[in-house]
C-alpha cells in the first residue's frame, strides 16, 4: 500500500511478483487501489489492473 501511495512501481513489480494480494485492504479498509486513486499514481493504477467502471471505495476524505 505504501509503495502504491508513493508511486514506487519496481517495488509494486517486485510485490506482486512474489504472491502480494492486491486485494489486502487495512484496518479502515483501504486497498493498494485506493491508495494508488487518491494519490493519483496512473502507471501504479495500470500495475494492479485497474478497472475505471469498478465501484470505488469513497471512504476516505480527499
Amino acid at each position: 500500500m505504501c509503495a502504491a501511495c508513493y508511486g514506487r512501481n519496481e517495488v509494486v513489480k517486485i510485490l506482486l511478483e512474489s504472491g502480494a494480494d492486491k486485494d489486502a485492504t487495512d484496518a479502515k479498509g483501504l486497498s493498494a487501489t485506493d491508495f494508488a486513486r487518491k494519490m493519483n499514481k496512473k502507471s501504479i493504477l495500470k500495475l494492479l489492473d485497474y478497472d475505471e467502471n469498478a465501484p470505488k471505495n469513497v471512504t476516505y476524505a480527499r
